[in-house]
């Protein structure tokens, strides 16, 4: 199979788990504070669910710029799995929390890390050829929609089959693995040309 095709493979599956990730609390995370994490009272509930929902996003919106940066200086790749092995540790350990502010900062510190989708549509932008260029990206973007919509889904039903906790190991784990294989799997592409420098040259062909 060609490089092009297998990155884009991959790169769904990790897109689509990433977003399921930080949306799969939707259903179950009123019963988990009030159950597992000791938080009592309607009021109380309400507040503690709107903060640590938000909380994963606000920090996304205010870090990806950076981690967007820093992609450019040091490689798409090493940002991408950066963000997948960061986020499936982080995710793993919402496991473990036992007051709703460690849940809190853990999902302030995931929205931190993440970074997954533009290090993923900036490589697969790179590596496939012009002439695929929007069948690529509107099957990544379609991993990411698919991950954000089905997130709530899968996680009321695991929530159903397994309880709360094991839900948030159960995903760290699939994005590590989906981490793993970006790693071994996911390449620069030989047909894809690189394009010329050409902020100083006039003459350069765009």
């Amino acid at each position: 199979m060609k490089t092009w095709k297998v990155n884009l493979i991959v790169l769904w599956f990790g897109q689509f788990l990433v977003n399921s990730g930080m949306t799969m609390i939707t259903p179950f995370l009123s019963l988990y504070l009030a159950r597992d994490l000791g938080v009592v009272g309607e009021h109380e509930i309400g507040i503690w669910a709107g903060f640590i929902f938000a909380a994963n996003f606000l920090t996304s919106f205010l870090f990806q710029p950076l981690w967007g940066k820093l992609s450019d200086k040091y490689g798409r790749k090493v940002m991408l799995l950066r963000s997948g092995f960061g986020m499936a540790i982080v995710i793993a350990l919402m496991g473990l929390a036992q007051n709703p502010w460690q849940l809190l900062l853990l999902r302030l510190l995931n929205g931190t890390i993440s970074g997954f989708n533009p290090a993923a549509v900036a490589l697969i932008s790179g590596t496939t050829p012009k002439d695929r260029m929007g069948f690529a990206m509107g099957i990544s973007q379609s991993g990411q929609v698919a991950g954000t919509i089905l997130g709530p889904l899968i996680g009321g039903l695991l929530a159903d089959a397994v309880g709360f906790r094991p839900i948030f190991y159960i995903t760290g784990g699939l994005i590590f693995v989906a981490s793993m294989l970006a790693m071994f799997l996911v390449r620069r592409s030989s047909t894809v040309k690189k394009q010329p420098n050409c902020r100083h040259n006039p003459y350069c062909p765009v």
